[in-house]
């Protein structure tokens, strides 16, 4: 399951990334990367309070 974790991350590391690079710069655009950005902190946050495992 850790992997799992991580590769969720990385994943939407990714689309943040490429939304930088490529994508449409609007208000709900902005809201989604807020969305996705708590979503990696609160995975870390479990990975490192549980050590990856479920």
């Amino acid at each position: 399951m850790k992997h799992a974790r991580w590769m969720l991350i990385g994943f939407t590391a990714v689309t943040i990334a490429g939304w930088a690079i490529f994508g449409e710069h609007s208000l709900v655009a902005y809201i989604d990367k807020l969305i996705e950005a708590a979503l990696i902190g609160l995975l870390v946050i479990d990975i490192r309070k549980n050590g990856g495992s479920v």
